[in-house]
Order: structure tokens, then sequence, then C-alpha cells
């Protein structure tokens, strides 16, 4: 089964079927990645804290986990030039966010 760390809030119910771990803050995920995870959410409300976490997941974990990068209005853009694999749509729907798990399950394996 997939885990996934989630930084980002209320996500967590379309990710059904996935072991889902919910970190409220960049302090939180950064503390959690010990544990291992294949794909980890970011979300752009994190600010400036966000870029930094991606940076930090890519320098810890390298290409062993998928980044899925979530904003709206281009604010995902700075995590994706800072590394993540690929962007999502805020709000995100549940379809989407299950899509783009499913690609960063398959890019894992």
């Amino acid at each position: 089964m997939t885990r996934i760390l989630a930084v980002c809030r209320q996500i967590h119910a379309a990710l059904e079927g996935h072991v889902v771990e919910v970190a409220l803050d960049a302090v939180c995920a950064r503390m959690a990645l010990s544990e291992g995870f294949d794909v980890v959410l970011v979300d752009s409300g994190l600010g400036a804290e966000a870029v930094q976490l991606v940076v930090h997941i890519r320098r810890l974990m390298g290409e062993a986990v998928r980044i899925v990068a979530l904003g709206q209005n281009g604010t995902a853009q700075p995590m994706i030039d800072a590394g993540a694999d690929e962007r999502g749509s805020k709000p995100v729907s549940p379809p989407e966010l299950a899509a783009a798990i499913s690609r960063s399950v398959v890019s894992v394996a």
C-alpha cells in the first residue's frame, strides 16, 4: 500500500485507500519524513516554507519520493522550480487528487 504524507489540510478524505498522514505545517512534515513516504503533497499555503520543504525533501529523499505541489494561480510554480514533480490546482477536487496520486504511484513503481 502506498504511504502518503499530506502537507495540506482537508484533503485526506480524497485519498481513501492509502495510508495518509497529515502534517499541518512544515515543521511537522520535516519530523514525519523519517517514516518514509512514496508521495508528499505540499500546499502552497505554507508560503516560502513550501519551497524550502520541497528542497529539503528532495535533498533528504532524492527521487525516491514524488512531490505534488498544490497551488492556485501560479503559486505552485516555485515548488516545481525547486524540484516538485507535478502540480495540482487548489482547491483540489477528489478526482484530480486521485489522478495525481495514481500518476505519482506509477512513477514510483
